[in-house]
């Protein structure tokens, strides 16, 4: 092949990657074209060359040192690669999976209970068949998902995707200028006509883990072992950020059977007349808390050092306190203006609030909850005190509703929406103690040490728990935090971006995370003297007064109908899902597709009234769906028509029996002969 003839392809090659980025790739091409114009006009040293050797392969040569990149032919290479790659389960994976086996005591445990109380009898029966069905060392049929990371100059993609012919490929690549060699000599618009791309290539950690989410969301059902390949070169930084996506997956953490809690809770309160509370920021401009400073109270490590300077200050702010913090509080004699609880679990809800000595501490308090929270907890405060803030639904349609991580992530949401002009975080730190690693203040019922040593360090598997990933400080460079830590962090950034104003101001006091557009402040440089003090009597009645105005308790006409039209819809969804009861086919390959037909009519059409519904399957199919494809995947299953047939009738029956839940959870809503007296009034 004569130079010329490479010259022309390699430039072939740039001009389609150029193309296809364009069109497919926007956030990639733009990256590219800055490089190009920094390289143009000098405000980039060039680092690299590529060279063609007479042995007729490319290498790069780093300008200053001479070092070549690969010092070897990188097309052997790129064969080395290709036989590295196999199919076996355990070699260069990572598991996106709980690897539980259920005895056959605990098997009949979970069959006495309910889908709506246990996730585990919706789980269990499948999760144990599909692995009984394979051998001790099972291989795969298809690798359907692949990771790279490190790039190269792709010669070894190529030669893998020969191998594999994956549907979804994800490249990681922390060196710009290497990747952009790359594209003269790899042809990735002709990898995208046969597999879905996906491109991390010099990003922030935090666009990072997007696009690994966005990765792991795409044809989730392959997701069980998930191939890769990490080149010498490249870091273990991804490879370790990786891990913690996938276990801060949220179908792993909030396992589907919690979503009933969280969508069908509000239809009892809305039922009995609790005021529910519009947080739409339509009227952000009129602050009910009349422009007077007001304090987030939370329980982060650093809550404790600073309880002095709030019992001091106590009455210049309208205190808002997390329920976490209420013993804590006691004890100091510092009487919150409002609490906010977000837990919907009946086991725990009260842990903190039970720790009160009087019961009466919280008796003149206001409650902002999410529309979740269990009635034992709301029972302990006025009825006429409680308000409501939607959380994932949209049954007071106008009122919009917010997607808080954490209650700390809620209350923020809401006092924004309120309109509140000046706010203070204490507590509020979103991260470990960096001297002891502590995640709470020691009165917290949760709060843990965690090892920070291993934050950069990649483990055999990551417990959600107990990992912890670097973020910017708000005082300090860089604080650890846990990954629901950074999911709430995230949470309030974008939360932030989308609907502070410039007329609200939001102070840090926290030794924790950096929040963008929270202005990092010392509790000794507020300006307390600035501040009047408070009549806390007076506050709360006007309180009272103006948030029951921004209240609702009752369903409009239009929200009545809206109600209906989702039982029509559940409706439709059990006539499809019947329409599956029997498998079409018993064979692996041929039931796949009966499989993903199944899924789409489930997830891909619904009613936008149905949304509360479809997160439910979302999280249930992307829990066991990977443990059913990844049997389906596997070579020599034994009696694969038995195993087929049992795990599809489960499937089915249980898939079916979330519908079900869910309409009858609805039509209660509507039973004449349950109606409270409020109901009946806010149909007529």
């Amino acid at each position: 092949m004569s130079a010329l003839t490479i010259e022309d392809q390699v430039i072939q090659n740039y001009h389609d990657n150029i193309a296809y980025f364009e069109e497919h790739q926007p956030r990639l091409f733009k990256k590219i074209m800055d490089f190009e114009t920094a390289l143009d006009k000098g405000f980039y040293n060039q680092r690299y060359e590529l060279e063609y050797k007479d042995e007729g392969y490319f290498d790069v040569k780093e300008i200053e040192s001479g070092k070549y990149f690969y010092n070897a032919d990188s097309l052997k290479y790129a064969k080395k690669v290709q036989k590295i790659v196999n199919f076996k389960k355990e070699e260069s994976t990572f598991k996106t999976f709980y690897d539980f086996y259920f005895s056959d005591e605990e098997l009949a445990y979970h069959a006495k209970n309910s889908i709506e109380d246990d996730p585990y009898y919706a789980y269990s029966k499948i999760m144990n068949l599909t692995k009984d069905a394979q051998t001790d060392n099972p291989l795969m049929r298809e690798i359907k998902k692949f990771i790279f990371f490190g790039v190269g100059l792709g010669t070894h993609i190529v030669s893998v995707d020969e191998k594999i012919k994956a549907q979804n490929y994800l490249f990681v690549e922390d060196d710009l200028e290497l990747f952009r060699l790359s594209m003269f000599v790899t042809n990735y618009s002709s990898l995208a006509k046969g597999a879905k791309l996906f491109f991390c290539i010099f990003e922030e950690e935090e666009i990072s883990r997007a696009i690994f989410s966005n990765f792991l969301e795409k044809s989730f059902y392959y997701n069980h072992y998930l191939k890769y390949f990490q080149m010498q070169s490249c870091s273990d930084k991804n490879v370790k950020a990786m891990q913690t996506v996938i276990a801060g997956q949220s179908h792993l953490i909030f396992l589907f059977s919690a979503y009933f809690k969280v969508y069908l809770r509000a239809l009892n309160y809305l039922k009995n007349g609790y005021n529910f509370l519009d947080v739409s920021g339509k009227d952000i401009d009129q602050d009910p808390f009349d422009g007077k400073p007001v304090i987030i109270v939370a329980a982060g490590p650093s809550l404790s050092k600073h309880l002095d300077w709030l019992e001091k200050n106590r009455d210049k702010f309208v205190v808002v306190a997390l329920s976490a913090t209420l013993s804590l509080l006691e004890k100091r004699g510092i009487k919150p203006d409002i609490v906010t609880h977000l837990d919907p679990f009946e086991n725990t809800c009260m842990i903190h609030i039970d720790k009160l000595k009087d019961r009466d501490f919280v008796k003149d308090c206001l409650l902002f909850c999410g529309s979740q929270t269990p009635q034992v907890l709301l029972d302990r405060f006025d009825k006429k005190k409680i308000f409501i803030v939607q959380v994932s639904i949209t049954y007071k349609k106008s009122f919009d509703f917010l997607e808080p991580i954490c209650v700390g992530s809620f209350t923020y949401m809401s006092l924004i929406q309120l309109g509140a002009k000046e706010i203070y975080t204490l507590g509020l730190d979103l991260a470990l103690d960096s001297k002891t690693g502590m995640s709470h203040n020691s009165e917290h019922e949760y709060s843990r040490k965690l090892d920070t040593s291993k934050v950069d360090k990649v483990e055999d598997s990551v417990a959600y728990l107990k990992a912890t990933v670097k973020v910017k400080g708000n005082f300090q460079d860089e604080v650890q935090a846990t990954l629901t830590f950074n999911k709430s962090i995230n949470a309030i950034n974008n939360f932030t971006r989308s609907y502070k104003k410039d007329f609200q101001q939001v102070y840090n006091l926290n030794d924790g995370a950096y929040l963008n557009e929270f202005k990092p402040t010392k509790v000794e440089e507020v300006d307390i003297d600035k501040f009047e003090t408070l009549d806390k009597k007076d506050l709360q009645d006007r309180l009272l007064k103006t948030l029951s105005k921004k209240s609702s308790n009752h369903l409009s006409k239009e929200e009545l109908d809206s109600m209906r039209r989702r039982l029509e819809y559940v409706d439709e969804l059990i006539q499809k899902i019947e329409a599956h009861r029997y498998p079409k086919s018993f064979n692996s390959k041929s039931y796949q597709s009966q499989l993903l037909q199944l899924t789409l009519d489930i997830l891909d059409e619904y009613d936008s009234e149905a949304w509360d519904l479809h997160n439910t399957y979302l999280s249930y199919l992307n829990f066991i769906l990977p443990f059913i494809f990844d049997m389906l995947n596997t070579k020599d299953i034994k009696n694969e028509k038995r195993y087929i047939k049992d795990i599809h009738t489960l499937l089915v029956k249980y898939i079916l029996e979330i519908a079900q839940h869910y309409k009858n959870e609805i039509e209660k809503f509507f039973d004449k002969d349950k109606e409270t007296k409020s109901f009946k009034e806010l149909l007529v």
